[in-house]
């Protein structure tokens, strides 16, 4: 009776840095609500997602 050692758990993939753009969607939702133009709600959207990035990007 020969031993086989059982299966080494593989890592989770590595991701590189992935861009969460928040930065721009805060300058552009300020600039925007500055400027009194309606477009300015399009940014809140923009900085909500935009911070999920991370956080999805942990959980795999």
């Amino acid at each position: 009776m020969s031993y086989v050692p059982p299966p080494t758990p593989t890592a989770p993939p590595v991701h590189g840095p992935v861009p969460n753009h928040l930065a721009w969607a805060i300058i552009s939702t300020v600039l925007a609500t500055c400027l009194c133009c309606p477009l300015g709600l399009i940014g809140i959207v923009a900085i909500v997602f935009s911070s999920k990035v991370n956080g999805l990007l942990n959980q795999g």
